[in-house]
């Protein structure tokens, strides 16, 4: 994912942040490397459904918060 977000917008890795944060944690922790410098809209213009500070997201796109849903995995599965 890291490689195909090289050549990508900070726009793009906030976007992929917000939307990873609750599927991965552990691959949206990677903050430093998301971190956006100004807000980012996610859908079209108009009022935001809802705005996530962390990633500087201004969210009209998705009828669900990405925050909600359920990690895919565990981390601890890995090790």
């Amino acid at each position: 994912m890291l490689v195909e977000l090289q050549e990508r917008t900070p726009s793009v890795w906030a976007r992929t942040g917000y939307l990873l944060q609750g599927m991965r944690p552990d691959a949206a922790a990677l903050k430093s490397v998301f971190a956006p410098k100004t807000k980012v809209r996610f859908g079209s213009s108009g009022k935001a459904l809802r705005n996530d500070e962390h990633w500087k997201v201004s969210d009209r796109l998705l009828p669900f918060d990405p925050r909600r849903m359920e990690a895919l995995w565990d981390s601890r599965d890995l090790y």
